[in-house]
């Protein structure tokens, strides 16, 4: 089985990968139109890598949100809040199970990246309201995008079954998420 064909949506993961590692631009910089893609990745991603991503993406989810529902004046955007540490944490636990059924070692992470956790300071210090609501409400956009990129292309092309499944199971859900955020945007 040659691995070629899915060359295009592993690129597409490391793309958006990268667009999440980078941060949010501030709001008024940001420009109306997509931003040129960066060159294709070649390669698959390691089932540690994945985990890596996975564990990290899911931890900023739920501390990103628990703010979100503590700081924002929406009653959308804290239900939105809500229903990420929901299903976040339930991705935590099912990733979990999956890292006992794959082969390998792999250690969960335990805390987010520097990069997202440059992310929560920029939405920790932004004061309440409208402001806090669109700069929480990008990072998620920015965030399900890359998720979405990396589950799809780790569910196609991924080294351990038992991962490929668990990153299978859960694109739609993180496409929900990116929609839900998306409809927030407006």
């Amino acid at each position: 089985m040659s691995r070629t064909p899915h060359l295009p949506r592993l690129a597409t993961a490391a793309v958006l990968a990268l667009g999440i590692a980078a941060g949010p631009m501030p709001l008024a910089a940001q420009p109306q139109t997509q931003p040129p893609t960066q060159a294709p990745v070649t390669g698959s991603l390691s089932g540690t890598a994945f985990v890596e991503q996975a564990g990290t993406s899911g931890l900023f989810e739920i501390e990103a949100a628990k703010l979100a529902r503590d700081k924002s004046r929406s009653s959308a955007i804290r239900a939105f809040a809500d229903e990420m540490i929901k299903d976040h944490q339930a991705m935590a636990a099912d990733l979990k199970a999956a890292t006992g059924q794959a082969r390998g070692e792999f250690t969960l992470p335990g805390l987010i990246t520097p990069t997202q956790q440059t992310l929560m300071d920029r939405l920790t210090a932004e004061p309440k309201g409208a402001g806090f609501d669109r700069l929480y409400v990008e990072t998620q956009i920015q965030a399900h995008r890359a998720a979405v990129g990396i589950f799809t292309a780790y569910a196609s092309d991924g080294d351990q079954t038992a991962l490929r499944a668990f990153a299978e199971r859960y694109v739609p859900l993180l496409q929900t998420h990116l929609d839900h955020a998306l409809a927030l945007k407006g």
